[in-house]
């Protein structure tokens, strides 16, 4: 079933024409046939009549809405990795609630409703169309954290809410977290001393003081999640002038931060007034030996984890020149499983004479899981950021087999296939019928099977890349996936970069533009930045048109309708 056919579904009307006959189906076909809708008709169905409107008056029915469409927002609610459905009956509750459904917030309100907010939410940040930079503070109040200029950094979203800043060309080695829920709790608490703001926790070297190991300087490293309070960090460059490239793999583990507290695992009650003791966090780098053939050292790569185990590192940036060298790290054995090199090595890991990306460096990689794939956007090419290389808006595919799931082993050999070809060469003005940059062939038989058809009823479209959505693709962008079906990115570029705004929807391999609203930050290159609680945050990177490097965070607001306020840091309310 399709859907193209949600529209018989939801209006089925008798030989009359006057009576709507869906509401004659017994509830369990009703809640059947939901999730072969679009989101935009199950949200206009619950509008139509009483009868209706009562059956959507159950966290059974919006509940596992949410987790069809949005099955990764249904698991963070409980902040557990390893999540079982089994142990949640109708009325367990989640640990918390976004802070954008704060009339939602305590356990003793209509809490089916806020099932239903949760969902339309959730629907709106997964496929925004309108969004909007927030005014934030470019210089904090004295007494107020605030991390120094950095460039070829890393932001990343732990589990719990918790936003992890480090590393980059810098002058210090902190690790800054901004933890969402904890002012969530504060701004309920009201205290007079609460003030929003990066707090530090400074790290160890397994025991000893991190002053006293060198190593830990890098920038155009990669930093990735493995679980709710550990950090795989690879590669890097140790030295100025992009030199002395490693590829050193770092453990950073954030420390339980909530003591005293019932394990957020399996608590199944909103505490508000529970407050987070920053005194507590801790933070250590652990150096990790890894066996096997070692990988060309590199910097300004990418690195994806699959199954919550593999490592899968891409391109990249050495001494003097880029690579397209992929490896493979097994964070359980801490084994490497092969790369590709002159000698083809690894050919039982790739197709050997399939097409393959040019060298590259500063591009991006989102897993595509429903499709089988990889997806890789743009990059540029040469040894040097500003100097050296041409950007690119290549986008390819990496088709990892439908067993990578199941049996990792057993989905190779993978294979590269190319989506958009580079456009770089193309005029401004050149129209869609002159566009040949997406193959007929990048969507094959076997992943539109995967693909679920309620996605046909979003609105996307094709378009010619202007200049700044060119740069958008260019070396050293953001981009960051919001589930389940689009890619949002920011900035981008080299000797000229943008602070545009682009959107990628995977299962069409075609763009979108957006609406934006609000004053945009300043156009830069290597700043670094995720999506955490329907914001993009983005923090630093360097602005080739000041020649500077930057400090300032951005704030982008993905649903602006809601009129919320942004509590994690001071937003400067002269300019809103």
């Amino acid at each position: 079933m399709s859907a193209n056919h949600d529209t018989s579904l939801l209006y089925l009307i008798s030989n009359d024409k006057t009576t709507c006959q869906i509401t004659a189906l017994s509830d369990d076909l009703f809640y059947r046939i939901l999730p072969f809708c679009s989101i935009k008709s199950i949200l206009h169905l619950f509008s139509t009549c009483k009868r209706i409107q009562q059956q959507g008056e159950t966290p059974y029915l919006w509940r596992n809405l949410l987790k069809e469409f949005h099955p990764r927002f249904y698991r963070d609610l409980y902040a557990n990795p390893t999540f079982d459905e089994s142990q949640i009956s109708n009325e367990t509750k989640p640990r918390w609630v976004p802070t954008y459904f704060s009339n939602y917030r305590s356990p003793s309100e209509d809490y089916p409703q806020s099932w239903r907010l949760l969902f339309q939410k959730a629907s709106m940040i997964s496929y925004p169309k309108t969004v909007k930079w927030r005014p934030m503070h470019t210089e904090l109040k004295a007494g107020l954290v605030e991390p120094p200029e950095r460039e070829g950094h890393n932001v990343v979203r732990l589990l719990h809410d918790r936003l992890i800043l480090t590393g980059g060309y810098t002058t210090d080695d902190n690790v800054y977290i901004l933890d969402f829920d904890s002012y969530r709790y504060g701004s309920l608490d009201k205290e007079k001393d609460f003030k929003p703001q990066w707090k530090i926790a400074r790290p160890t070297v397994d025991g000893f003081d991190y002053s006293e190991n060198v190593f830990l300087f890098a920038y155009g490293c990669s930093l990735t999640p493995i679980n709710s309070t550990q950090m795989i960090r690879f590669g890097g460059f140790q030295a100025g002038g992009y030199s002395q490239a490693c590829n050193e793999v770092l453990l950073l583990t954030v420390e339980d931060a909530f003591p005293g507290r019932p394990d957020l695992i399996k608590m199944t009650r909103i505490h508000a007034t529970m407050k987070l003791d920053f005194k507590s966090v801790k933070s250590k780098w652990t150096k990790i030996i890894t066996q096997g053939n070692q990988p060309t050292c590199r910097a300004y790569h990418t690195a994806t984890l699959l199954c919550n185990r593999y490592l899968v590192i891409v391109g990249g940036m050495t001494d003097g020149e880029s690579i397209m060298e992929e490896a493979i790290l097994d964070t359980h054995t801490w084994t490497w499983l092969g790369f590709r090199d002159e000698m083809n090595t690894t050919a039982r890991y790739f197709h050997a004479n399939s097409p393959h990306p040019s060298p590259r460096h500063g591009h991006s990689v989102i897993l595509d899981e429903s499709r089988d794939r990889l997806v890789l956007f743009g990059g540029g090419s040469g040894g040097d950021l500003l100097r050296d290389g041409q950007d690119n808006t290549e986008v390819w595919e990496l088709l990892i087999g439908k067993r990578w799931k199941t049996n990792f082993q057993q989905s190779f050999p993978w294979r590269w296939r190319i989506i958009q070809r580079d456009h770089n060469d193309d005029n401004d003005q050149s129209s869609d019928s002159n566009n040949e940059g997406v193959s007929e062939s990048s969507c094959s038989q076997e992943s539109e099977n995967y693909e679920h058809p309620s996605l046909h009823q979003q609105h996307v479209y094709h378009h010619s890349h202007n200049r700044q959505e060119r740069l958008n693709l260019g070396r050293c962008h953001i981009s960051v996936k919001l589930e389940p079906n689009n890619v949002l990115f920011f900035s981008g570029g080299g000797q000229v970069s943008t602070n545009n705004c682009l959107m990628y929807h995977l299962p069409t391999n075609k763009w979108k533009k957006l609406k934006i609203l609000g004053r945009a930050p300043l156009a830069r290159f290597t700043s670094a930045g995720t999506v955490i609680d329907g914001y993009l945050v983005a923090e630093g990177g360097f602005s080739s048109i000041n020649g500077t490097t930057l400090k300032d965070v951005m704030v982008l607001d993905l649903i602006p309708n809601f009129n919320r306020i942004f509590q994690a840091l001071p937003e400067d309310k002269r300019t809103g």
